[in-house]
């Protein structure tokens, strides 16, 4: 099968977990695939880094779906979500839980932590991203009663506010766990953990105490908070991966060496990946914005970002077996 035509092919049939045929794309693909390296391709789960490589080496137009044909995907996807309410410690939580509805039986369960922004569209974009590959996921309060904000100065506060009660934090995200675990569609022995800056730093958190996850992802997290001194003792059971910005200046190369030993220690199943030339924010889409808005040393980066989310997704299908 020609390289471009096993690429269109596996792009039209991307949900897997939908579409019978797609093992036969994933199989021209692996096709393609060999004729150029002479080498076979054995694991499905390396399959979508591979696309990912080859589109950005013969260009993207050769793996771009027509517009009729990106609807028809789209149509694919029957993503439903709903409004949570949860408590804990006596304050009210306000989530928001994502499933596809045409996906039978249960499936894992995805936590999304927001940044320190609050619970706002981001979080809950990614929580229907999770939907569309199969899972269902829940973008969590951790500030109490979905308090978003817009300016930095009372995103700090909120973030300083909650960061000061640690115990509350971890309860908070347990109750959430249990939360998720609950609903009809989630198989809750599979459970995993997605966080972003604030957020970020709170997976890790999380994972550091052991908390009964198969997996989190960390994306330009806030690192320090992996550092857990009253978690001595605890092994880390959960794989983690903690995708950062080289040119972060919110957290410089001690914070990294620091965040990287404690995972030692910690005998974490672990990867760190550093993106060459990115700040903080490079997976949200508004970061470049906000930082020119409020003079902060954000930026998007869109090749960081497809390549971190196709990361976790290989770290998802590989503990989710």
């Amino acid at each position: 099968m020609h390289v471009k035509a096993a690429l269109q092919s596996w792009a039209r049939a991307r949900h897997c977990r939908r579409t019978a045929s797609c093992l036969g794309a994933h199989a021209g693909l692996c096709s393609a695939i060999r004729c150029m390296t002479g080498h076979e391709v054995q694991a499905k789960e390396y399959i979508r880094l591979i696309r990912f490589i080859i589109n950005q080496r013969i260009g993207a137009q050769q793996t771009r779906l027509t517009a009729d044909e990106a609807e028809r995907d789209t149509d694919m996807a029957n993503i439903k979500t709903e409004e949570t309410n949860y408590a804990a410690g006596g304050i009210a939580l306000r989530g928001c839980i994502s499933w596809d509805e045409d996906i039978q039986g249960k499936r894992p369960g995805v936590l999304v932590v927001h940044e320190f922004w609050g619970n706002n569209a981001y979080p809950r974009k990614r929580a229907e991203m999770l939907a569309e590959l199969g899972y269902t996921a829940m973008s969590i309060d951790m500030y109490g009663d979905g308090k978003t904000v817009d300016h930095p100065q009372d995103a700090h506060q909120l973030m300083t506010t909650a960061l000061a009660d640690l115990p509350g934090c971890r309860d908070r995200f347990n109750a959430a766990m249990t939360r998720i675990k609950a609903h009809v569609t989630v198989d809750a022995e599979n459970i995993a953990a997605i966080g972003y800056c604030f957020g970020g730093g709170i997976v890790l958190h999380m994972a550091r105490y052991g908390a009964d996850l198969k997996a989190v992802a960390s994306f330009h997290g806030s690192l320090p908070l992996a550092l857990a001194p009253a978690a001595q003792g605890i092994k880390i059971t959960a794989r983690v991966a903690a995708y950062n910005g080289e040119d972060d200046s919110f957290f410089p190369a001690e914070t990294v060496a620091a965040c990287k030993r404690e995972m030692e220690q910690a005998g974490a199943d672990y990867q760190f990946i550093n993106f060459p030339t990115c700040l903080h924010g490079f997976s949200n889409p508004a970061a470049t914005a906000r930082g020119d808005q409020f003079k902060l040393p954000l930026k998007y980066n869109a090749l960081a970002d497809q390549s971190s989310w196709c990361h976790m997704q290989l770290l998802f299908e590989s503990v989710f077996k």
